[in-house]
């Protein structure tokens, strides 16, 4: 996406880390979905969430992308500080008509962070539980290098 220039470089960024997620309607107002966050140093994070609503979705298949921001992170100075701060759980809560606005937080005690995104059309309030780990570095090798060179051979 970066490439085709559809998704911002790190260093061309507005705001701290740019997520992309891919979900589906599990049942009734349930939903749980996979994704991907970069960050402004690079750093990818895989990302699952699930997810219960009350609203109205106009496709069993939900996508999203947009931005987010910390707060916290501009007192991080190393790539250290910065990943561990955005790895974690996290709970948070959405409003959606198209455009959706976000809230969250890492739990229980952490920092809380907001985030605007474009989302096929839906109508209503989302809350969600997500969990976003560190796999890599898009300057670098990601722990899913080794895997995929296990396969071309």
């Amino acid at each position: 996406m970066i490439g085709m220039g559809i998704a911002p470089k790190p260093e061309e960024m507005t705001g701290d880390y740019c997520v992309a997620t891919v979900g589906a309607n599990v049942f009734g107002n349930v939903s749980a979905g996979v994704g991907v966050i970069y960050d402004r140093k690079g750093n990818i994070y895989d990302l699952g969430e699930v997810g219960v609503g009350r609203g109205v979705s106009f496709g069993k298949v939900q996508v999203s992308a947009g931005e987010g921001n910390i707060p916290e992170l501009k007192n991080c100075i190393d790539t250290e500080d910065y990943i561990s701060t955005i790895n974690g759980t996290s709970i948070g809560i959405d409003q959606s008509n198209g455009i959706q606005v976000g809230i969250s937080g890492t739990w229980p005690e952490g920092p809380e962070g907001g985030e605007v995104k474009v989302s096929l059309p839906s109508i209503g309030v989302n809350g969600s539980i997500r969990k976003v780990e560190c796999i890599g570095n898009l300057y670098g090798k990601t722990e899913y290098d080794d895997v995929l060179s296990q396969w071309e051979k």
